[in-house]
């Protein structure tokens, strides 16, 4: 399976509003937004990029040390490091413009700073699951499904599921298309 990748400028633009409107604290720091394909070995079609059988969106590093000198293209110092944001080519064009927001918003959750303000990753949690709900509705599976368990054990979830249900039609469409067969 052969693997290609290229700078993403419609996510860059995307991300660059997002982090100005909601993600302040990260204006200073460099994020690469890079679409990536997965080529069918036999067939050269596009294929999901899927983990555990789940499908992956987006997924968001930290390059620092030697990658991010090379990367800089400096000739000497200390490099500074910055955030990757791979996102995969074949779902995102599947999403509609609300989707593609909300698919950037939250691969933009997943990036804090520590005491020195240098780029770490953190886990999803329910605040960050709740806030991207809130704005988007269940722009994708996972969310989905997150959604319907909380409403079934009736947690203190803020955006209820009629709020969340409003917001999906509104989209237009709750997710991106499934993985094909």
């Amino acid at each position: 399976m052969a693997t290609t990748y290229a700078m993403s400028t419609e996510a860059q633009v995307i991300g660059q509003s997002l982090v100005k409107k909601k993600r302040e604290d990260l204006m200073r720091v460099n994020i690469m937004w890079i679409f990536q394909s997965r080529l069918d070995g036999e067939t050269g079609q596009e294929v999901e990029i899927l983990q555990r059988g789940k499908p992956v969106y987006t997924i968001v590093r930290v390059v620092s040390g030697l990658n991010a000198f090379i990367a800089g293209g400096e000739s000497e110092g200390e490099p500074a490091a910055f955030f990757v944001v791979i996102i995969s080519r074949v779902f995102w064009n599947r999403m509609d413009q609300n989707q593609k927001r909300a698919c950037i918003h939250q691969a933009l959750c997943k990036m804090d700073l520590n005491d020195e303000g240098i780029p770490k990753t953190v886990e999803f949690d329910v605040r960050e699951f709740n806030e991207i709900a809130k704005e988007y509705g269940p722009w994708n599976e996972s969310l989905e499904s997150f959604l319907e368990v909380t409403a079934q054990m009736k947690l203190p979830i803020k955006a209820s599921v009629s709020d969340i249900n409003a917001k999906k039609s509104l989209a237009g469409k709750a997710r991106p298309a499934p993985p094909s067969a």
